[in-house]
């Protein structure tokens, strides 16, 4: 079938090497058709009518799969083009369309079969990706959410390092424009290091260009071109650490996507739609899909095996995800694919906190906090019994050593135990007023709360949120952190397995910047609790502040010691090894910058390297003789790795590691222990976090130099003293900005202590009766008795 050039404004050299059927044609032809008549209020009519032909169309192909998705995706694309243009405001049925497009793209580049060497193929493709990019970031607010996708498909289109050409041959300028804007931000992905005089070279480039021409529709298309290129940008600036660049290559593997299925979802229209139409996948075979998908059995490199779920769990049963999108689950061990996860998105989350919601108001309502107690020692329990399974599984997904492994799981079953005696001591007081009033409290749930753990403690920080919470009586939506979701699905099992009833506890894999931020923006949801990066913490806590959601934040750290002349000194050297050798350096607390007076420094230095050589031990993470398994992925594993080439750059002394560990096999993500001396404050490695085995020694002359430096931070979250004056350790605690002090410690966590941070390093506190305070409202009760008016 030829495709009428007086009806079609596009010209597609790709259209000659279609292989498609004659109804997919016609529909193509006939939303090119509508596409024309977008920017021409007169030819309204005819534009729905188009659009309308071309869905039906569409429609008969669903039942067999398409040979081709070329013309599939182009009509899509246009069809949710269409959509949003003439409806206004981006309605959701042409956000469907445009992230169905998106995939469908997704499944050009993952296809083997394509020409290669066919620049009108490749062309077309690496174009289609641009069309749709520019069409999201020019229809969707910026304070949406689909924007915040764009800096990872844009660095995607990038990153092949070839020319490409924007549909319909509008190519100006402004592709080199955005090309800087897109190297540039994938460095920002690649490295987290920002440039600021780069960021507004950039940005005053793009402000300074101006689209010209006669066409009105190609300028308008210009300026979303440059929109689109302002908001990257801008998205870099504000989530440099936001977007793992290992996401990369699940968005260039998407082959286990079923072009069939898909269309029958983007192609059905919410309820209400003017368009009535819908396709039905025969509930058996969908019910054997999500059998066959939802657990797999796996056997650890220690030889644990065990059935590991894959799906999403909601009201105590697993479920795929809506969008058949995986997150592909590697080990830092030896970079292998350890299997593959449901990626849960903005569907699944709004159905996991109704399924919150309705038990929030349901059985679990009439449950006493003994009753809650009993289950969470049933699930400690539980998780008690299966800790070499727990643990094998972080240790494989995570990188870190076993016994740190075991121990994890250790915290997670005191956790429970310690709240859940809590569950029937929660209790409000009677105030005194006068004669004629009585008054009290009660402490009551907050209701449904959204929690995001990360990576570097899996099992421990599921256990720091769900405990307070359901002690207090709240339900819970549980997103793990995508590079380590393993250990935290079996644990949903036991969850079932403890007799909780359905909907108090869901846990839904997804991506940050979908699942996380659609959590954070729900607006059924009560309270958020995150933990994880400063910057993510900012872009959490906006998303909260729409419904002024209760939140808790434990973000970022930069932790200082401060070593004292008087102190004992083969104990503080012990102890600042843990602080920040500790779990591969992956603690938001590491005290990181050491601050040694200076009388003692080069002797402190000298039997620091001593115990890094005789204690850290880079290797096998199983092996009982490793104290130092890999970074959890690649991003993080170069994020280090530049931070130390940072520190050689700007004039610090590397005294100790500085490179990259080879293992055994050759693979893996291993980083040497690393040890900076003559660290200028100015310099990256002392201010900024690097969550990684590298720390920043420096030497101080007075008491007041060395309060005043380590307070010379925005972060706040912990800090370590060392003196045998303890006269002195409590007088400079109480002038440390932190929001933990060690003295002659560190990171000697306890969970009946307090924990959370000062200034940027985070908002609340978790643990000890702090926890339950931040799980539950006071409400004040008045009782008249016997006041007139």
């Amino acid at each position: 079938m030829v495709i009428d050039p007086d009806i079609n404004p596009l010209s597609f050299p790709i259209l000659e090497h279609l292989d498609a059927s004659p109804s997919l044609l016609h529909a193509l032809q006939s939303v090119s058709a509508a596409h024309q008549h977008f920017f021409d209020p007169s030819q309204m009519a005819r534009c729905l009518e188009e659009r309308g032909i071309a869905i039906q169309l569409v429609q008969r192909e669903i039942a067999n799969p398409p040979k081709d998705v070329f013309p599939v995706f182009l009509t899509v694309l246009m069809l949710g083009l269409s959509t949003a243009w003439i409806e206004g405001p981006v309605t959701q049925f042409g956000l469907q369309h445009l992230y169905g497009a998106r995939a469908l793209v997704d499944i050009m580049l993952a296809d083997s079969s394509l020409p290669e060497d066919n620049p009108s193929v490749f062309s077309f493709t690496i174009g289609a990706y641009l069309y749709w990019d520019m069409a999201t970031a020019f229809l969707v607010p910026s304070s949406e959410q689909a924007p915040i996708d764009n800096v990872d498909l844009f660095l995607g289109v990038l990153q092949t390092g070839s020319d490409y050409h924007p549909i319909g041959g509008y190519c100006t300028e402004v592709y080199y424009h955005l090309s800087s804007v897109g190297r540039y931000c994938r460095r920002v992905c690649d490295t987290g290091l920002r440039n600021v005089e780069e960021e507004n070279h950039l940005e005053n480039m793009l402000i300074g260009w101006k689209p010209e021409g006669d066409n009105e529709a190609l300028v308008t298309i210009g300026e979303a071109f440059k929109i689109h290129g302002l908001i990257n940008l801008a998205i870099s600036k504000r989530h440099a650490l936001l977007a793992d660049p290992s996401d990369m290559d699940d968005i260039l593997s998407t082959q286990h996507i079923d072009p069939t299925l898909l269309m029958a979802t983007i192609l059905t229209p919410p309820p209400g739609s003017s368009t009535e139409f819908k396709t039905e996948e025969d509930p058996s075979v969908r019910e054997e899909k999500i059998r066959k998908l939802a657990v797999q059995e796996i056997t650890t490199p220690n030889g644990v095996t065990y059935t590991q779920p894959l799906g999403i769990f909601i009201n105590n049963e697993w479920v795929a995800a809506a969008s058949g999108e995986e997150i592909t689950v590697i080990s830092p061990i030896d970079e292998s694919q350890i299997t593959k996860v449901h990626a849960g998105g903005t569907d699944d989350i709004d159905i996991a906190v109704k399924a919150a919601r309705a038990a929030l108001k349901g059985p679990w309502a009439g449950f006493s906090g003994t009753d809650r107690g009993k289950l969470m020692l049933k699930l400690a329990d539980l998780a008690e019994q299966h800790t070499k399974t727990l643990a094998s599984i972080d240790t494989w997904n995570n990188g870190k050593r076993f016994s740190s492994a075991c121990g994890d799981v250790g915290e997670l079953t005191d956790v429970l135990r310690y709240y859940a005696g809590f569950a029937d001591k929660i209790h409000g007081q009677v105030i005194d007023t006068t004669n004629k009033k009585f008054a009290y409290t009660s402490r009551e749930p907050l209701g449904v709360c959204g929690q995001i753990i990360p990576w570097n403690y899996p099992l421990g920080m599921a256990g720091w949120k769900i405990a307070p919470a359901l002690a207090a009586g709240n339900t819970v939506v549980l997103k793990p952190a995508e590079q380590t979701p393993l250990s935290v699905l079996l644990l949903a099992t036991l969850i079932q397995e403890a007799g909780f009833p359905p909907g108090v506890i869901n846990v839904v894999n997804g991506f940050g910047r979908v699942a996380g931020a659609a959590l954070a923006a729900h607006e059924d949801v009560d309270k958020i609790a995150f933990t994880g990066s400063t910057q993510t913490g900012r872009e959490i806590m906006r998303l909260a502040s729409a419904t002024l959601k209760n939140i808790t934040l434990e973000t970022g750290g930069k932790s200082p010691a401060i070593i004292f002349d008087d102190a004992e000194l083969e104990q503080a050297v012990k102890w600042c090894h843990y602080g920040v050798m500790a779990n591969q350096g992956q603690i938001c607390t590491a005290t990181s910058r050491i601050l040694v007076h200076e009388s003692i420094h080069d002797k402190f230095v000298d039997l620091f390297i001593q115990e890094v050589q005789k204690t850290s031990k880079v290797g096998d993470p199983f092996s009982p003789e490793t104290f130092q398994g890999p970074q959890v992925n690649k991003a993080q594993f170069d994020r280090v790795l530049a931070y130390i080439a940072s520190g050689k750059e700007e004039g610090a002394e590397c005294k100790f590691g500085g490179q990259l560990y080879s293992s055994a096999t050759g693979k893996g993500y291993f980083v040497e222990p690393t040890v900076f001396t003559g660290v200028k404050d100015h310099m990256k490695i002392y201010r900024e976090e690097i969550f990684g085995p590298c720390v920043a020694i420096s030497s101080f002359s007075t008491e007041f130099e060395a309060i005043d430096r380590a307070n010379d931070s925005f972060y706040g979250l912990g800090a370590a003293l060392f003196t045998r004056d303890i006269t002195r350790a409590h007088a400079l605690a109480k002038k440390i900005e932190s929001g933990t002090v060690w003295i002659n410690s560190s990171n000697d966590s306890d969970y009946r202590i307090p924990f959370g941070g000062v200034k940027q390093s985070g908002i609340g506190r978790e643990l000890g009766e702090a926890g339950i305070a931040a799980y539950t409202n006071i409400k004040a009760v008045h009782v008249n008795m016997g006041n007139r008016l």
